[in-house]
């Protein structure tokens, strides 16, 4: 899932816990932005949290 977050925004961070399945993303990128590069690459997405 990294590729297609990296792909729309290559500053962003991306950490994986692929035990829980789940990925952190630190990005400029708008919420609907990242829902939309993470569905067009044929994964689901669903919020868990927003970290400030």
């Amino acid at each position: 899932m990294q590729k297609p977050i990296m792909a729309a925004d290559p500053d962003a961070k991306v950490s994986c816990d692929l035990t829980a399945p789940i990925v952190g993303v630190d990005s400029t990128l708008d919420e609907t932005a990242l829902a939309v590069a993470i569905s067009d690459a044929g994964y689901v997405s669903e919020k868990l949290a927003e970290v400030r």
